[in-house]
């Protein structure tokens, strides 16, 4: 049954991460289509445009809002310094992490153009960490996307792990289910998880471990199995007792 459940769940981070990408696609499409967007931009009214974007990014729960013209962010935010570089990027939606020692994005971009014949790209993002805390809210499944056997984002904060520990949880993916579940799962903070992995993204080389917490489902085997030993002992008494 625990299998039966994580498998379940690894269709659900599948839509749920595929839902999130289409929605930023459609933000990207809505932003542009803005009467008030083009009109700031057609009069280069950089500072309200500014504002106005700050509006649009909070009301619609994103991480970064950009716009872009010949590769360069015109918003003029604080908060889009570390994501800019994707003025450059040619690729319209994905994953994204611009340096190594960046955080991971799910971005969607779309392309406008005024009447005036001049154009932009409307960039919209989200950090992949807070992607992450909403899937597992979710399902309440753990969540770490790694590239590279290196763990980059963890839907839970508290929980870190290191390369043997991630070692370790990646050998218990996809072994049989003739093997009991203790000795499938693994510890992680006091806790056994069933783990399963699939792939995000692989040119660049992202892949999203889901983790069940099993600590009910172990007990339950445990507690079933001592009972039925129990019971064997008590039946043993019993035919010994009547010599039988």
């Amino acid at each position: 049954q625990a299998q039966l459940l994580l498998d379940q769940s690894v269709v659900a981070s599948k839509a749920f991460l595929s839902s999130e990408q289409s929605n930023l696609q459609s933000l990207a499409l809505l932003v542009s289509q803005r009467p008030t967007l083009q009109r700031f931009l057609a009069e280069q009214s950089f500072s309200a445009l500014e504002e106005y974007l700050i509006t649009l990014r909070d009301g619609a729960n994103l991480d970064f809002l950009l716009v872009c013209s010949n590769g360069t962010d015109i918003t003029g935010s604080e908060q889009n310094l570390n994501v800019a570089g994707l003025c450059n990027e040619r690729e319209e939606s994905g994953y994204i992490g611009l340096n190594p020692a960046d955080e991971l994005y799910l971005y969607s971009s779309v392309n406008l153009e005024l009447s005036q014949g001049t154009s932009f790209t409307v960039i919209v993002g989200k950090r992949m960490s807070s992607i992450l805390r909403e899937l597992q809210t979710e399902t309440g499944l753990r969540y770490f996307l790694i590239r590279q056997n290196q763990v980059l984002e963890a839907s839970d904060p508290t929980i870190a792990i290191d390369a043997n520990q991630l070692e370790a949880m990646l050998g218990k993916v996809n072994q049989g289910q003739q093997i009991s579940l203790p000795q499938r799962s693994f510890e992680l903070s006091g806790h056994r998880y069933l783990p399963a992995v699939f792939e995000l993204d692989g040119p660049l080389s992202l892949d999203l471990i889901s983790a069940l917490n099993v600590d009910n489902q172990i007990e339950i085997q445990q507690s079933l199995s001592r009972t039925l030993l129990v019971g064997l002992l008590f039946i043993l008494v019993i035919v010994s007792a009547l010599g039988i």
